[in-house]
């Protein structure tokens, strides 16, 4: 299995620096999808897993170790659904990831807009952010920078500050995952 640490750490600030586009906003507030935590996760990584196919890092091998860590509690995911929709179903976006103390790793996140679910995978994110920031969580790594993640407000540090951060963070305590509710994204 390959390990990947880049030389630069892309954060998304829990902050007011957490930026929301105005039409994702307006997405929020008309609430298209229900969302649930920890209800797929399985699903929500297997997904991320089959729609970044050819180039997919999310192996076999790594998928087993994040259903072991998600069975212990360590790894989370977020889940879009339409309302009303079976739970049973596939969810049509989600975003899992480790957390470790007051550090949230996000891992990957998926949509579906071929079945209606576009932005579902941005919602989860926004709802993600909110969750953390309720509970605690001091600092959220989405690993790459890109023009996505910088749509968020996210920055790019180096590797050896965000081990410094990372290092402060895993020692803060939040809220146990499931002891606080998923309040709906914030929307205003």
């Amino acid at each position: 299995m390959d390990w990947v640490a880049p030389h630069q750490r892309c954060l998304m600030p829990l902050d007011t620096r957490f930026h929301i586009s105005r039409s994702l906003r307006k997405t929020i507030a008309s609430k298209p999808f229900e969302l649930s935590t920890d209800t797929a996760f399985g699903r929500v990584i297997r997904a991320c897993g089959a729609q970044r196919a050819g180039g997919c890092w999310l192996s076999d091998q790594i998928i087993a170790i994040f259903d072991l860590m998600h069975e212990a509690h360590h790894a989370h995911s977020i889940e879009a659904w339409f309302p009303g929709q079976d739970r049973n179903d596939e969810p049509v976006g989600g975003i899992y990831g480790l957390a470790i103390g007051g550090a949230f790793c996000a891992e990957s996140m998926f949509c579906r807009p071929e079945r209606g679910g576009t932005d579902a995978s941005k919602v989860c994110l926004c709802a993600l952010v909110s969750k953390l920031r309720a509970d605690g969580y001091v600092l959220l790594d989405t690993q790459i920078f890109n023009e996505h993640t910088s749509r968020f407000g996210a920055e790019q540090i180096p590797h050896e500050q965000y081990l410094d951060l990372l290092a402060k963070a895993i020692k803060v305590k939040v809220r146990p995952w499931l002891e606080s509710p998923l309040a709906h994204p914030f929307s205003p």
